[in-house]
């Protein structure tokens, strides 16, 4: 069966909701990314200098963030996406270097969250491959400049622990080799970070954040120590609470739901990489 949309040029009604790109995006995301979506990848292609497109603009763009992305490689080998639509820089093939990946060019975004230290959340869904060849994985890395020491937006993963950093606060969050996992990185200025896996609380980091500092781009598996085969990176986003008027618990629950295809999103096709790496 085919199904035929036609439009008619006609425009929604006055106080309609606005549609988004992906069921989690709301007036206050900032960034979104789900490699199993369309919107994000042309035909989930991944090869040397493809586009990665943020699925927020909608929201985005209004608050004065635009925010582009590329895959950047120092050679022309091929690269694919998991079974279950994830990024990695999985080749044997692939020259160690830390200036290739997946980069954003985000100095809007970078700039929004330094002029306003919002009050907002961190969400992102990985795996850790089980017996992997290498014992760390960069995941994500905000860089200013040749400065890589940035702790605007950074994840190391390692076999059985995953340390995110947000707005200068860090965690150390303990994972299981090859089961996929939520986690969340909850700012607020002045206090310490909130974290959370699988949708719940899991408690507060240790010191308080230090604020977001400039910077003007993050990647994935940027790695400057070796090529990361071990890891799949699929879904992230980062909401600004204070626009959104949500609360995380929220959040959390409503894109576990749609990920999983269930609760609210019964009937709705799970995301590929529930049930594959």
């Amino acid at each position: 069966m085919t199904l035929v949309i036609k439009s008619l040029g006609t425009t929604a009604p006055s106080g309609a909701k606005k549609l988004y790109r992906d069921a989690l995006v709301v007036n206050g995301t900032l960034f979104h990314v789900d490699f199993s979506n369309r919107g994000s990848l042309n035909n989930f292609n991944i090869r040397k200098d493809s586009l990665v497109y943020d699925l927020s603009r909608e929201s985005s763009i209004p608050l004065g963030i635009t925010t582009t992305g590329s895959v950047n490689l120092i050679s022309d080998i091929d690269l694919t996406l998991t079974d279950g639509k994830g990024f990695t820089l999985e080749n044997p093939n692939l020259p160690v270097n830390k200036n290739q990946g997946l980069y954003f060019n985000a100095a809007d975004l970078m700039s929004y969250l330094v002029n306003n230290q919002p009050h907002c959340v961190w969400v992102g869904w990985a795996r850790r491959k089980i017996n992997a060849d290498d014992t760390n994985n960069e995941l994500v890395r905000s860089v200013s400049g040749g400065d890589y020491s940035i702790k605007n937006i950074r994840s190391n993963i390692t076999y059985n622990t995953l340390t995110p950093t947000f707005g200068g606060g860090s965690y150390q969050i303990p994972i299981n080799e090859g089961e996929l996992f939520q986690f969340a990185i909850e700012f607020t200025s002045g206090q310490k970070n909130k974290v959370y896996l699988n949708k719940n609380f899991i408690g507060d980091g240790s010191v308080v954040s230090s604020g977001f500092i400039p910077a003007d781009k993050f990647g994935l598996f940027n790695s400057n120590v070796g090529t990361p085969t071990g890891a799949a990176f699929y879904r992230t986003f980062i909401e600004d609470l204070d626009v959104s008027g949500r609360k995380v618990e929220d959040i959390l629950q409503k894109d576990w739901q749609y990920v999983h295809g269930i609760g609210q999103f019964e009937g709705v096709e799970k995301r590929p990489f529930v049930d594959n790496y």
